[in-house]
Order: C-alpha cells, then structure tokens, then sequence
C-alpha cells in the first residue's frame, strides 16, 4: 500500500537514523519545518525532496509516497555497461546508415551468412 509523504519521510527518516533536529540541519531548515512536513501540514519543495533523495538513495516518487518501490535511483554497474553497448550499438547503426548503398549490402551479406553459419554450427 503506497504511504503518504509525511509517513514516507518519517519511516526514511528513522530507518536513516536521523532525528528531526539532525534531518533539519541536514537540510539546513528548522526542526520545526521538518515537524511540520511529518503531520502533513507543509510540502517542501523540490530542491529539498532532491536533497533527500540524495541522502536517503531513494527515487523521488518513493519519497513522495507515489511509488512502493524502494530502490535506489543510481545506476548500478550493470546497467551502466548496458547504456555503453547501447550508445556503442547507436554509434554503429549511424555509421551504417552513412554508408552508400552497395558497401550496405554487404555488409548485410556479410551479416548474414555469419549468423547462418553460427545457427548451423
């Protein structure tokens, strides 16, 4: 069931071990604003909700309650390394597509006969 953002903040908050005074200072705001977010009487706006994004490692929509899904917004190795084979596979596709016409073919040729070759092996 998704929380409320006052109800987010303060399970992030004491998961995190901060008290509202060392989440405020933190932040560099009163405790009292913190106190304030936590009974749902104020919102702050979204340079804060980015800061705790950051010090929470948590999405955005997490701490704001939208989403139950706790996971971090950085990326992880894996997914870099799957982002540079896709610019890698962009890059290659853009310099197929500069190639005149009959230099495309065979590559084409090429590729294909490579790949039947492997399916029948």
């Amino acid at each position: 069931m998704k929380m409320k953002f006052a109800e987010r903040l303060k399970e992030l908050r004491k998961e995190n071990g901060y008290t509202q005074v060392m989440l405020a200072e933190a932040l560099g705001l009163s405790k009292g604003t913190v106190a304030m977010w936590e009974t749902g009487k104020r919102t702050p706006d979204y340079e804060i909700i980015n800061m705790m994004s950051d010090m929470f490692d948590r999405r955005i929509d997490y701490i704001l309650g939208y989403s139950d899904d706790p996971t971090s917004p950085r990326l992880t190795r894996e997914q870099i390394e799957e982002l540079g084979k896709w610019e890698l596979r962009k890059h290659l596709l853009y310099k197929f597509s500069c190639l005149p016409a009959e230099p495309r073919r065979r590559v084409l040729l090429f590729c294909t006969v490579s790949l039947t070759e492997k399916i029948i092996i």
